[in-house]
């Protein structure tokens, strides 16, 4: 199985938007943000070429995100995770990713810092956090069997910046 980990783009301010009243949830990318992750979408594109499952939060950033990933995989299945929401323990996230078929692809698109803890979870077994995410970054991982915590390996890491010169270089 292979699961890439994507944590969501550029998002507006988080205190200026609590502090107009709005809901964190509801909390979009920024046009800039936008545009920054369509062109990471067809990094990841070029470099995972097949992808069946696009799980998110539910997140308006996160779901952005996915969206924007899903226009490179139509085919994929779009599903929403709560236990991909930002305080949600990540043993949800675990448990769902255990139940996916062996030979899958899935894309877990959340927030920091649960896309560290999850992918370090995955690495090396323990909750302790030794992957930092910036918005917009991915890490592809593979297990040779069920997802199960310190059984997967790292196939890539990929800053935003990064994914996007991929992105730019199949244009």
């Amino acid at each position: 199985m292979k699961v890439l980990v994507l944590r969501h783009g550029p998002a507006g301010n988080a205190e200026a938007w609590s502090a107009a009243g709005k809901p964190e949830k509801a909390r979009p990318l920024t046009p800039a943000g936008l545009r920054k992750m369509e062109t990471a979408c067809a990094g990841i594109k070029r470099l995972l070429p097949e992808l069946g499952v696009i799980a998110t939060s539910d997140c308006v950033r996160a779901s952005q995100t996915a969206g924007l990933l899903r226009r490179h995989y139509p085919r994929a299945k779009l599903v929403e995770l709560k236990s991909l929401r930002p305080g949600y323990d990540i043993k949800d996230t675990l448990e769902w990713l255990s139940s996916q078929s062996r030979g899958a692809s899935v894309a877990l698109v959340g927030h920091e810092p649960a896309c560290g803890r999850l992918a370090s979870r995955l690495l090396c077994g323990e909750d302790a956090c030794f992957l930092r995410f910036k918005k917009g970054a991915a890490a592809l991982l593979e297990t040779t069997g069920p997802a199960k915590p310190g059984h997967a390996t790292l196939l890539w890491l990929l800053q935003p910046k990064g994914l996007r010169a991929m992105g730019n270089r199949g244009r």
